[in-house]
C-alpha cells in the first residue's frame, strides 16, 4: 500500500512539472505574441531569428517598459520585419547585444527613439527609402563595444535627428540620403573612426557638436545651400582643408576649434562675423598639433570675436575688410584674436593695424585702402546712362 502511495504521489509530482512548463518553449519551436495592434512577434530559438509581421505600427517601448520579445535580447542574432509593417516602436531592439542583421521592408514609414541603440554585434544596416521619420539616438552606441561600421540612410529622410550615432566609436561610413536638409545636434559626436560621408548638397542646417571629436573625419564637403554651422559643430574633428561657403554669415562659436590637423583654410565672401573660438586651439593643446600657416580673412566679414584665430602655429593672418571690429575682451590687457607670434596684413590706416599697435603685434601694410565709388553717384550715373539711351532710341524712332 505504501509503495503504491510513492508511485502514485511521484506521477503526480511528474505530471505537475511537465504541465508547468509551456508548450510554445520547447527546444526549437516558434514563440509569439503581439507587439502592436496588428503586428505580431515570433521566436525561433533554433535560427537564433525573431520575424515581425502584420500591419500599421508597433508599439512604442522604453526602459521601464520593455518589447514582448526581451527575454531573447542576448542571443538573437537575426531580425526580419515583413511588409506590412510601418512603424519599428522606440525601444524595440534595444541592447539586442547579439544582434547581427537585420531586413526591412520598403513598407517602413518610421523607427522609434533608441530602436537599435547598444546593438553591439550589428555592424551594418540599410534604411530603406520609405522611411521618413527617424526617433533620437536610433543607434546611440555603447562606446568601443559597438561595432556599427557602415549605415545606409534613405532617401525618404529629411534629417539626421540629434543623438542618431551618438558614441558610435566603430563607425566607418555613412551615406546620407540625397534629400537631408538638417543634421542635428550630437548626430555624429564621437563617431571617431568616421572617416567617410557626403553631405549631399541638400543640406542647410548642421548642429551643434553634431561631428564633435570625428577624428578620422578629413574631408568634408560644404554646399551653397549650408546657411548654418552651430557652435562646435566640427571640434577636434581631423579635418585637413575646408571651405567655408559664402552661403554661411556667421561661423558659430568654436564651430571648428581644435581642428589640429587643418592644413587649408578658405572663408569665402559672403560670411560676416567669425564668432568666439571659431578655429582657434584650446589652452592646454600640444602647440606640435598645429599646422595651419595663413588665413584670410575677406573684406565682407565685418566682427571678429576673440580667440577666434588663437594658433600657435599660425603665420599669417590677412584681413581685407579695413574696418573690421575686433571684439576683445577689455578686461584683458593682452590680445587673444590671435596670438602674439602672428602676424597681421592688412591695408594701412586700418582697423586692422590699429588692433595690431594696440597689442604690440607685427603689422604688414598690403597698400592703401581701395577707393570704392559713391553708391548713390554710381546710381546716378546709371540713370543718366539709361536716360541718354532712351533719348537716341526715341531720335532714331522719330527719323524712320
Amino acid at each position: 500500500m505504501k509503495s503504491k502511495t510513492r508511485f502514485l504521489t511521484a506521477l503526480l509530482m511528474l505530471l505537475i512539472l511537465t504541465t508547468s512548463i509551456p508548450f510554445a518553449f520547447a527546444e526549437g519551436e516558434a514563440i509569439s505574441g503581439q507587439c502592436g495592434n496588428n503586428v505580431y512577434w515570433s521566436y525561433n530559438e533554433t535560427t537564433a531569428t525573431l520575424t515581425i509581421d502584420g500591419t500599421g505600427d508597433m508599439w512604442d517601448y522604453d526602459t521601464n517598459n520593455e518589447s514582448p520579445f526581451r527575454a531573447f535580447y542576448r542571443e538573437m542574432m537575426i531580425a526580419n520585419v515583413h511588409n506590412g509593417v510601418t512603424g519599428l516602436g522606440s525601444y524595440s531592439f534595444y541592447n539586442c547585444s547579439s544582434l547581427k542583421s537585420v531586413s526591412l521592408p520598403n513598407s517602413l514609414l518610421k523607427i522609434g527613439a533608441r530602436a537599435f541603440a547598444c546593438c553591439d554585434d550589428l555592424e551594418s544596416i540599410v534604411i530603406p527609402d520609405s522611411v521618413t521619420e527617424l526617433g533620437e539616438g536610433v543607434f546611440f552606441g555603447g562606446g568601443w563595444s559597438t561595432n556599427l561600421k557602415s549605415v545606409v540612410l534613405g532617401n525618404g529622410l529629411t534629417s539626421v535627428p540629434k543623438n542618431t550615432f551618438l558614441r558610435c566609436f566603430s563607425l566607418e561610413s555613412v551615406s546620407l540620403g540625397q534629400n537631408i536638409q538638417r543634421i542635428e545636434k550630437y548626430a555624429f559626436m564621437q563617431c571617431q573612426r568616421l572617416s567617410e560621408i557626403n553631405i549631399p548638397d541638400s543640406v542647410s542646417y548642421i548642429g551643434e557638436e553634431a561631428f564633435y571629436q570625428c577624428y578620422n573625419l578629413t574631408q568634408i564637403h560644404l554646399s551653397e545651400n549650408v546657411k548654418t554651422i552651430e557652435g562646435s559643430a566640427f571640434v577636434m574633428s581631423g579635418l585637413t582643408s575646408l571651405t567655408i561657403p559664402s552661403s554661411v554669415t556667421r561661423i558659430q562659436d568654436g564651430a571648428f576649434m581644435n581642428c589640429e590637423d587643418l592644413e587649408q583654410l578658405v572663408i569665402s565672401s559672403g560670411v560676416k562675423e567669425i564668432g568666439f573660438g571659431a578655429f582657434g586651439m584650446m589652452t592646454g593643446r600640444p602647440d606640435e598639433y598645429d599646422t595651419l600657416k595663413e588665413i584670410t580673412v575677406p573684406e565682407s566679414v565685418d566682427v571678429i570675436e576673440s580667440l577666434a584665430f588663437s594658433r600657435a602655429h599660425l603665420e599669417k593672418l590677412t584681413v581685407l575688410n579695413p574696418n573690421c571690429s575686433f571684439l576683445e575682451d577689455e578686461s584683458m590687457d593682452q590680445c587673444t584674436i590671435v596670438r602674439e607670434s602672428t602676424t597681421l596684413y592688412g591695408y594701412e590706416n586700418s582697423t586692422t593695424q590699429q588692433y595690431a599697435e594696440k597689442y604690440g603685434l607685427t603689422f604688414v601694410s598690403i597698400g592703401e585702402e581701395p577707393q570704392t565709388m559713391d553708391m548713390d553717384l554710381f546710381q546716378r550715373i546709371i540713370e543718366w546712362i539709361r536716360s541718354v539711351i532712351a533719348r537716341i532710341i526715341e531720335i532714331l524712332h522719330i527719323s524712320f
